[in-house]
């Protein structure tokens, strides 16, 4: 996301103050080495005991980042959608995609600050845009979550889809543009990793990396 953010400078999704900038930077690697983490941990963990364990952990790194975010939203520095709102979508996506069905999540209480977040990122066209269907996302997380689903669509998942929302680095793109295209990237990354990691060598890598071992 910052290498789509230096080629793109006429549409930041960096906050041009040095201080927000810096406050987004901070809670986008708060994001990436809390929040993510813990997620794969709630949903790989099969004693129950340790799944509640890891669910309050998870409910508190992102109650962190809720604190951090500006009062009144609904985003995370105010009404536009910024570089940290981009970092937390596809997570906040898979709360209820793929935490709720595996491991009963629940829904975000109505009218809290977190309530307004979510509503706000899943009703934007963006995020719409680069979100697969629930069957996908419960066939991608089949395997960590330790459950079967009886279908699977991941054979004929149509990797068109992003190029179709993929724009030109030369081009000159508006914020909306902008978000689609980081957000795509993000997806078609976490995708690559997930096919990545159905290999043996790779999970053992992986579970390694996420058990803190």
């Amino acid at each position: 996301m910052e290498y789509l953010e230096d080629i793109q400078p006429d549409t930041p999704l960096l906050p041009p103050n040095p201080k927000r900038r810096a406050h987004s930077r901070v809670w986008t690697d708060h994001i990436n080495r809390n929040i993510v983490p813990a997620f794969y941990r709630y949903l790989q963990e099969q004693d129950n005991q340790k799944q509640v364990e890891h669910a309050s952990a998870l409910r508190a790194e992102l109650t962190k980042l809720v604190e951090a975010a500006d009062p009144q939203g609904p985003f995370f520095l105010g009404k536009q959608m910024t570089f940290v709102d981009v970092q937390i979508a596809p997570w906040v996506i898979r709360l209820h995609r793929v935490l709720k069905p595996y491991r009963g999540w629940p829904d975000v209480e109505p009218g809290s600050r977190w309530s307004k977040w979510v509503d706000a990122i899943e009703a934007n066209e963006s995020v719409k845009a680069t979100t697969s269907s629930d069957d996908l996302y419960l066939d991608s997380y089949e395997r960590y979550a330790g459950m079967s689903v009886s279908n699977s669509l991941l054979r004929g998942y149509d990797f068109r889809q992003y190029h179709e929302t993929h724009v030109e680095s030369d081009q000159l793109l508006t914020l909306e543009q902008r978000i689609v295209q980081t957000l795509a990237s993000l997806r078609m990354r976490s995708i690559w990793a997930e096919a990545c990691l159905n290999t043996p060598y790779c999970s053992c890598l992986y579970a390694s990396d996420y058990s803190g071992t």
